[in-house]
């Protein structure tokens, strides 16, 4: 498992501050997750009628290798639950031999974020981060969140 966190925001924004920080790594058929990077977004725009428009980027990646063992799927989740009207989406690219699931909303359940990804391979993946607020998520104090990537 590695986490990547934190949610921050403003008075007048949403911002999505994920801080990358490499936690617990299940090693499982000598696999490893090492991910880089520090994303921000911050929802802070709406067309007046219309919910707050969504950032999305595309700087972290997770570097991974899978051993001999079986294909392995890429799973993430929320530590805890995000604010009311907050959504976060994950997608990452996938390497030869998977499928990427495209964006994903994250919960506090573990989510597939590919298919299979097949023994004896190792790789860079990039993350996409997408945020997103409901008009009725208001403004939001400061807070944090972690996401968290398996391998299983």
């Amino acid at each position: 498992m590695v986490r990547h966190s934190a949610l921050h925001g403003t008075r007048a924004a949403l911002a999505l501050v994920a801080l990358i920080s490499l936690g617990s790594v299940q090693r499982l058929d000598a696999q490893s997750l090492t991910p880089s990077g520090t994303p921000t977004l911050r929802v802070s725009t709406a067309v007046a009628g219309s919910a707050p428009t969504s950032v999305s980027v595309s700087t972290t990646t997770l570097a991974f290798t899978i051993g001999n063992g079986s294909a392995l799927t890429l799973q993430a989740k929320l530590a805890a639950a995000l604010p009311a009207g907050v959504t976060l989406e994950v997608s990452v690219t996938a390497p030869s031999g998977a499928t990427s699931n495209g964006l994903v909303t994250m919960s506090t359940s573990y989510a597939d974020l590919t298919s299979s990804i097949p023994k004896n391979k190792s790789g860079t993946l990039t993350i996409t981060h997408r945020l997103s607020a409901t008009s009725a998520a208001g403004a939001i104090a400061a807070s944090s969140a972690s996401l968290s990537f398996r391998l299983l």
